[in-house]
Order: structure tokens, then sequence, then C-alpha cells
């Protein structure tokens, strides 16, 4: 596609257009779970995935840039995405069982 769309010094780019697409559908997850914690009033609560996703994107832009280039950048983001989206969905499972537990007490 990249070919297609920007000419032959693209070639083999594939696999990095494919990464970044599938850190993209992460994201989509992890906007939706943000939302979520917004709509319950705890949009501060995003602010642990946000801190995960900074830490885990770092330590993967030092360990896989060097010996992977743009592949490893794009896995780097890949990766902060994915952990930022893993703790933003836990987080709205918790308070969301959390806040059914009171409503059954109640």
């Amino acid at each position: 596609l990249t070919v297609v769309v920007y000419g032959p010094n693209y070639a083999g780019t594939g696999a990095i257009v494919a990464i970044l697409a599938l850190g993209m559908l992460f994201n989509s997850f992890g906007i939706t779970a943000g939302n979520g914690l917004c709509a319950m009033e705890r949009p501060s609560a995003n602010f642990g995935a946000d801190a995960v996703a900074l830490v885990v994107s770092i330590a993967a832009i030092i360990c896989l840039v060097g010996p992977l280039g743009a592949t490893g950048a794009a896995l780097a983001s890949l990766a902060g995405v994915a952990a930022g989206t893993t703790v933003r969905t836990a987080t709205l499972v918790r308070l969301m069982k959390s806040n059914s537990l009171k409503a059954s007490a109640a």
C-alpha cells in the first residue's frame, strides 16, 4: 500500500504499517476505556495508564530502535499504547465492579 501511495522508495515498509495499524486499534480501545472513566467521573484514573504507557514506550525505544530501526520504533509505539490501554481497561473494569458491588449492597 505504501508503494502505491508513495512510490518505490517505500518498498518493504508493509510490516511497519501493519504494526502502526495495530497500534491504532489498541489506541481506539484505550480511548473507549478513557471515555468510560470520564463518564464515571474518574478522569484522573487515566493518569496511571498514561504513566505506564510513557515508561514502556521509553524502555522499548531504548531496547528496539538501535537494532531494528524504524520497525523498532513502530514496535515501541505499539508496546506503549498496548500497555496504556491494558492499564486503562483494567482500571475501568475494577471501578465498574466496585460501583456494581456498592449498588448491590445499597
